[in-house]
């Protein structure tokens, strides 16, 4: 079933049960370890002194401000004139610099600890997993405790799907009075969000939605392709992922087994749509208030497998896992497609970025994601590359910025904690070098990062991408592990 993995370039990525199989922990992996030296004794302050901020509130830049943290929240927020640096704070110096709200990355794929510095590097201080385990439940309290460094996780239930499901592990909606009872043991379980997939059929679907409206868990997916838009609409779900099958015409059945054929007849379906049937569907969706997480760097990206010596020179490949390397390979059997079939796609990332500027224009709801790990899609690099996509579809620099950080957190329920620069909020925070509403790529120029509280200059992230590049060492895959 070699053509089977070539679906993940838009749905999850491996099954759990393979991610640890492929990937066990990594020995003595300093990458990921919290860091073992006290704060500074008789303080836990820290100011960031004449800085620019980016608050995220509006479109506006705040100049010459102090930013004062106390533990992990922002205290206080204020001109160099009005606020006062306590007596042992830490002070950083900001002048020449932004200071702007960590960034969200609302579609992600964790195979395993040690990369999550590629995450905090970049400035990616929460992220939205679409495929959860008990791995990611585990993974999430050490983070909360301090055991272990990373993004702030919020993740997804395992993957409900139909009959059959698509990927191994995934919840099976074969009965539909079966719905309430799974999303009830994941909710108990502690999963934050329920995951549709794309072979649920419509009593499945509504079943679905209706438990987790019942047990208050928000939903994300795909439309199914036996359903189609049409009944998303009737029956919303909150958010939609990587644009999937917006277009495509309902099957009878799920007929599209093969990874490669799904793949080819979706991305067709983009290449007759008009304009005006791209403004209609996005003001359906905005209407009923579903958000799209685009992820267009996974489709602009998807075609580089053709000419995978192009592809792989164009990440950073160093910083790419042994595992996560190997599931690129064509030898591996990953996204086997035809060279028509290969510049369809490029073709229909043409229509993509067309109706994501529908969905702004319409006042739709987008999020920045990047659907790591598919083909050159890498983590936490990767994010930057989308909102550099997101503004050549048409998005401001600004509304490309507030989909991964205030309106990330309207969608998590979590804007009273994250998403903008103010007093209470949480303190994930990156500094940069240059102004991001002026340009999206600024956002990239990474000086510091301060996750939770906790400030990693420039030095120590770099220090944590070494050790992580170590540890990939000590945990390649080897032999069949990784099929």
């Amino acid at each position: 079933m070699r053509y089977r993995h070539a679906i993940a370039l838009f749905p999850s990525i491996l099954t759990p049960a393979l991610m640890w199989a492929c990937h066990a922990p990594s020995r003595g992996a300093p990458a990921t370890e919290a860091p073992a030296e006290p704060s500074e004794p008789g303080s836990d302050v820290v100011a960031f002194v004449d800085v620019d901020v980016v608050p995220m509130d509006s479109e506006r830049i705040l100049d010459g401000q102090t930013v004062l943290v106390r533990g992990d929240r922002i205290a206080a927020v204020g001109p160099v004139a009005s606020v006062a640096v306590p007596p042992g704070a830490t002070v950083i110096d900001g002048s020449g610099k932004y200071l702007m709200p960590g960034l969200v990355d609302m579609h992600a794929h964790i195979f395993a600890p040690d990369e999550l510095p590629l995450y905090l590097a970049s400035g990616v201080t929460s992220l939205r997993n679409m495929n959860g385990a008990p791995m990611h439940l585990e993974m999430r309290a050490q983070i909360a405790t301090g055991a272990l460094l990373g993004p702030t996780i919020y993740t997804a239930t395992p993957i409900i799907d139909g009959v059959p499901v698509y990927w191994p592990g995934a919840d099976s909606i074969d009965d539909p009075s079966r719905a309430e009872s799974i999303i009830l043991a994941h909710k108990r379980a502690g999963y934050d969000f329920v995951k549709l997939y794309m072979n649920l059929d419509q009593a499945g679907y509504e079943a679905v939605l209706a438990a987790a409206r019942k047990h208050g868990m928000k939903t994300a997916g795909h439309v199914p392709t036996r359903l189609g838009m049409h009944e998303v609409l009737a029956h919303p779900i909150g958010s939609l992922e990587h644009l999937w099958a917006y277009f495509l015409t309902p099957s009878a059945s799920p007929a599209l087994q093969t990874g490669a054929e799904i793949l080819r007849v979706e991305a067709e379906s983009w290449l007759d749509v008009s304009e005006a049937e791209m403004q209609e569907l996005a003001r359906a969706l905005a209407q009923a208030g579903i958000w799209s997480c685009a992820t267009m760097t996974v489709r602009k990206r998807a075609p580089m497998v053709e000419n995978l010596e192009a592809g792989l020179a164009s990440v950073e490949q160093r910083y790419v896992s042994p595992l996560v390397k190997n599931f690129w390979l064509h030898e591996n059997g990953y996204l086997l497609l035809s060279k028509e079939d290969y510049e369809t796609l490029r073709l229909s990332y043409g229509k993509m970025q067309m109706m994501v500027r529908a969905l702004r224009d319409a006042g739709a709801r987008i999020l920045l994601g990047s659907d790591t790990p598919n083909p050159f899609v890498l983590a936490g690099f990767s994010v930057h590359e989308e909102l550099v996509n997101l503004v050549a579809a048409g998005l401001t620099p600004y509304e490309a910025i507030r989909a991964g950080t205030r309106d990330a957190a309207e969608f998590l329920g979590q804007d009273r904690e994250l998403g903008s620069v103010a007093g209470g909020m949480r303190a994930d925070l990156l500094l940069i070098d240059g102004n991001p509403l002026a340009d999206v790529r600024n956002a990239s120029k990474i000086t510091g990062v301060m996750l939770r509280g906790q400030w990693l200059p420039a030095e120590r992230l770099q220090h944590l991408l070494d050790d992580m590049v170590a540890s990939f060492a000590a945990s390649s895959p080897t032999g069949d592990r990784h099929h």
